[in-house]
């Protein structure tokens, strides 16, 4: 039949049928454009994975040449870097180096640390970066690594500092001062581990001792404040608090060290106005200690400082003018041979990182993490190192001339603030220099 004739015979349940066909095949239509669509989307996704996996490949195994390299080798500079110049540059050798790196990339993952062996060839490999942030607290400035000159192909100043502050940041997360540690293991842990605070607390008063022959024992650390000259600080309600009595902006820090020259706590960032005792009053360490006075007092464990700090049960000062070849002189002159050991970490300290021949142009906040990384990296070299015939050679021989001679013709662009000079290393009044003997007081 024709559809005329159809319909002209159709009744309503018929009708009712064609209406419900017509809906669902409507409907039908419908799920079959969504499903269209979303079929379309999953084979262009999968497409943009399959590009974006065969770009990978291509990338990770094209050969590394001089055309698709965007950053120099690491590994090729250091090898046309003798060990002596390499030593030079970075104040370590290069195994140090290699260890350092090693310990860092270990603490903060691949991901960050970007190793050369991982084919990072469109990134600054870490042993790179981290090169530039050693050279620069050695006392290289950021024009050593920018421009066509350099090796290290960075074009921009805020290149170099954000790489600078990135691995200050790695060195500070990787290592740190073992003092406070052992003292709170001391004061709080399981008996294990007051056991073995208790040991090296004794290791660290047997090295001491070892001048003396054990007369003068139970000295743990010498503490003593360092003046690190800053700029003046603009995020602070009183600037004025920070200039110190050597007529600069400085930073206050306290510092203890062992026999060795380690840094066992330093605490950098103090008020460069305010005086040792009262930066000391407002550490962390001075609490513990004030609370643990009595469990030290009864193992004989104390600290060792000149007269600018307050004398207690914790902390031994020497006896003013004392009679000369008197107890209170023997008990001066031991105690003048722990407490020396702290000036000369000090004097390791600003000689081997060249940042502290000038004036720090940080904030306070970032001034104080370089400070922080700069000891720790301290630490690390005094613990690391094998000969130290070339750093005694070195500390030895050093001078004004050595610090005029070190960045000789390197830049003009010096500033007021870039007068190199070597940072003194007690924050007290000078004293004449040498013991006073019985001559000298029957003369006066």
């Amino acid at each position: 039949n024709s559809p005329e004739e159809y319909v002209s015979n159709a009744d309503d349940f018929d009708f009712c049928m064609l209406l419900f066909t017509v809906a669902a095949a409507q409907v039908e239509l419908q799920n079959l454009d969504i499903l269209g669509s979303e079929l379309m989307s999953l084979i262009k996704e999968q497409e943009a994975s399959r590009k974006s996996y065969l770009r990978r490949c291509r990338r990770t195994n094209r050969e590394i040449t001089e055309d698709t390299q965007r950053f120099p080798s690491w590994l090729l500079m250091c090898e046309d870097t003798s060990e002596k110049i390499f030593r030079t540059k970075f104040h370590m050798s290069k195994i140090q180096f290699q260890n350092l790196c090693l310990k860092i990339r270990s603490t903060i993952g691949d991901t960050k640390f970007r190793p050369e062996s991982k084919n990072y060839i469109t990134y600054l490999c870490g042993e790179a970066r981290l090169a530039i942030a050693i050279r620069m607290l050695a006392g290289g400035n950021y024009l050593d690594f920018i421009g066509a000159g350099s090796s290290y192909k960075i074009q921009s100043h805020t290149t170099i500092y954000r790489i600078f502050k990135t691995a200050v940041k790695w060195i500070n997360s990787t290592f740190s001062f073992p003092l406070e540690g052992i003292l709170h293991d001391l004061e709080k842990g399981n008996e294990t581990d007051k056991k073995v605070a208790f040991n090296k607390l004794q290791m660290l008063s047997d090295n001491f001792a070892m001048d003396s022959s054990g007369v003068f024992s139970g000295c743990i650390g010498a503490i003593d404040g360092l003046a690190v000259r800053i700029e003046c600080p603009r995020d602070v309600m009183d600037p004025g608090s920070y200039f110190s009595r050597k007529n600069f902006y400085a930073l206050n820090v306290q510092a203890i060290c062992d026999r060795q020259k380690n840094i066992l706590w330093m605490s950098p960032g103090h008020q460069g106005s305010s005086h040792d005792s009262s930066a000391w009053f407002d550490t962390e360490l001075h609490d513990i200690l004030l609370r643990m006075k009595d469990q030290l007092s009864y193992h004989k464990f104390f600290l060792v400082r000149d007269s600018a700090y307050p004398i207690s049960s914790y902390l031994m000062i020497p006896f003013l003018d004392p009679e000369p070849e008197s107890s209170e002189d023997v008990f001066n002159f031991w105690l003048s041979n722990s407490r020396i050991h702290i000036e000369c970490a000090f004097g390791e300290f600003v000689m081997r990182w060249g940042i502290f021949w000038r004036t720090l142009k940080f904030g306070l906040v970032d001034s104080v993490v370089v400070i922080r990384a700069a000891g720790l990296l301290h630490n690390y070299l005094v613990q690391t190192r094998i000969d130290t015939a070339n750093d005694d050679r070195f500390f030895r021989e050093f001078s004004h001339k050595t610090i005029d001679n070190y960045f000789e013709g390197a830049h003009p662009y010096v500033g007021e603030d870039d007068i190199l000079f070597p940072l003194v290393t007690d924050n007290n009044a000078p004293k004449p220099p040498g013991r006073k003997d019985k001559s000298i007081l029957e003369e006066q």
